[in-house]
């Protein structure tokens, strides 16, 4: 029994030291949705407005990858909300997440591709 704690002790520190932060921002679609349930948390998808228009996650936001920052600021006021940003393919909502945490949005995670809701 000893054994068993101590080898599950270890395989949590494992899991937890040895991810990098950038691993740690990163979120399935099973806790964005229980996010989203929460409330307090923003859906934004990066993608264009003509992909938005075409297909987007109920509930989400549209703000394009190259929007102003001046632009998100008056759309997400509030830094310390828990955002949640998705793409289509995973770079953009990357390169957003960046964008939000240099910007000072302190509680940002990253969906990556749209298809990654349904997992």
């Amino acid at each position: 029994m000893k054994k068993g704690i101590l080898l599950l002790t270890c395989m949590l520190l494992f899991a937890t030291c040895g991810c990098t932060k950038e691993q740690k921002e990163h979120i399935t679609g099973k806790s964005a949705k229980a996010f989203l349930e929460e409330g307090n948390t923003v859906l934004v998808d990066v993608r264009t407005d003509v992909e938005y228009d075409k297909d987007h996650i109920e509930g989400a936001i549209s703000i394009p990858v190259d929007t102003p920052k001046i632009m998100i600021e008056r759309i997400l006021k509030e830094k310390q909300k828990r955002i949640i940003v998705y793409c289509q393919s995973g770079n953009r909502s990357q390169t957003f997440k960046e964008q939000l945490t240099d910007m000072g949005y302190t509680n940002v995670y990253d969906l990556g591709a749209k298809e990654n809701w349904n997992h």
